[in-house]
């Protein structure tokens, strides 16, 4: 191999050496090897260039994928989406309506929204078992000052107990006072306790109604007196502790009802003398045994007022405790009924024809008497009536009791007898 190699080498040498034309291939080659190799260079270059073209096109790329997902520009597009939807599409919350108007919803605390007085900062000083200013609590500012107040009250807890309906009547002359200044009602407060009557309800059956406006403390066990004129100087001296409007009591037939939120505490109707009394210028009076809100629905526990009050003209106790009424009147008797009995019983009348029938008895006068035989309504003057009592002597009779030759009357007949005469001598 190694002469082979020399013989070629050797070879090429003359050949240059002996031949200048032979220079050109030379040149040539040379040539070729310089764009070989720099056809090479550039081919890398190239290479590389695209490289690094396609280095940066694939970050650009990426850098661009990034801008088309970037998350701020889709969130932007959900929150757009979003506000669309909540604007015109959802409905309000009901918690956050003020449905009572008093300026807090429930979802600002308020925790009764149909109430207006309910709401937080709203005060919570009174004793109604409400929880005004929704803190949990329940009246935690009421101070018990003692007062109760009218809407506390139960049926009976007040008395209607007085009422002069018809002032200035047949026991009042010279009176002057007529009904559209001088009407008042008295109650009586039945409790332990003072009562604040602000909110009472005063009513009849009809259109008449007025309600308690502003504080009216009526004392524990106490009275209060209700007028349709407050003036002393031209309601009849009356001392009137509240004036109303728009109520008027009837003569006649009528109603006073007292009522709180809860219902009727007490009323009474009187009846045009059927069971009440009918005075006028005198007060209906109920008697203080009957101090009841039951009681005083009966028209015989009441009486006609006898003393006299302010003025002097009518007669009832406003402000104060009413008297004892007086004794029920009998029944009235009758002569058919009670009398004729008595005089037929113990011989009277077999003696003296004339006590048989009331008209003749009516008609006669004793002879030996200055006296009628009965004056209707005064036993006092009636002859018969002493004739049996044993008194005529002492009014110009003579002779022994009637009945003659009898047992005298007992003392329950003579009193028979007597009533009949004082209540009118009736038939």
């Amino acid at each position: 191999m190694r002469n082979i190699s020399l013989f070629l080498f050797g070879s090429a040498v003359f050949i240059a050496c002996g031949d200048k034309d032979t220079e050109e291939p030379v040149d040539t080659g040379i040539t070729d090897d310089t764009a070989v190799e720099d056809t090479g260079e550039t081919d890398t270059e190239d290479t590389e260039d695209t490289d690094d073209t396609d280095e940066t096109d694939t970050d650009d790329t990426d850098d661009t994928d990034d801008t088309d997902t970037d998350d701020t520009d889709t969130d932007d597009t959900d929150t757009d989406t979003d506000d669309t939807d909540d604007t015109d599409t959802a409905e309000p919350d009901p918690l956050d309506v003020d449905d009572d108007g008093d300026g807090v919803t429930e979802n600002e605390g308020d925790c009764n929204d149909a109430d207006a007085s309910v709401f937080p900062g709203a005060a919570d000083d009174t004793q109604d078992g409400v929880d005004n200013d929704c803190d949990g609590d329940i009246d935690e500012d009421y101070v018990d000052s003692g007062v109760t107040t009218v809407d506390m009250l139960s049926a009976g807890d007040l008395v209607i107990n007085e009422a002069l309906q018809n002032p200035c009547g047949e026991y009042t002359t010279g009176c002057s006072v007529d009904d559209t200044a001088g009407e008042w009602f008295e109650i009586y407060n039945a409790t332990s306790m003072d009562v604040d009557l602000n909110g009472l309800m005063v009513t009849d059956d009809g259109s008449n109604a007025f309600t308690v406006s502003t504080s009216l403390i009526i004392p524990a066990n106490g009275f209060l007196v209700f007028g349709i004129n407050a003036d002393t100087a031209t309601n009849g001296g009356v001392a009137v502790d509240y004036e109303y409007v728009d109520m008027t009591l009837g003569n006649s037939t009528d109603e006073l009802i007292l009522s709180n939120a809860s219902g009727v505490i007490d009323e009474i109707i009187w009846d045009n003398g059927a069971t009440f009394p009918d005075a006028s210028g005198a007060a209906m009076s109920l008697d203080p045994a009957f101090m009841n809100a039951t009681d005083n629905d009966n028209g015989a526990n009441w009486c006609e007022a006898t003393t006299t009050f302010g003025d002097g003209f009518d007669m009832g106790t406003p402000g104060t405790a009413n008297p004892t009424c007086p004794p029920p009147a009998p029944p009235a008797l009758s002569f058919a009924a009670d009398v004729s009995p008595l005089m037929s019983q113990y011989g009277c009348s077999a003696c003296h024809g004339y006590m048989g029938a009331h008209s003749t008895v009516m008609g006669y006068t004793p002879g030996q008497a200055s006296l009628a035989l009965v004056a209707a309504g005064d036993s006092s003057q009636s002859y018969l009536y002493h004739k049996i009592a044993g008194t005529h002597s002492s009014v110009g009779g003579s002779g022994s009791q009637m009945p003659k030759g009898a047992s005298p009357m007992s003392a329950a007949d003579i009193a028979t007898v007597e009533q009949w005469i004082n209540d009118g001598a009736q038939p």
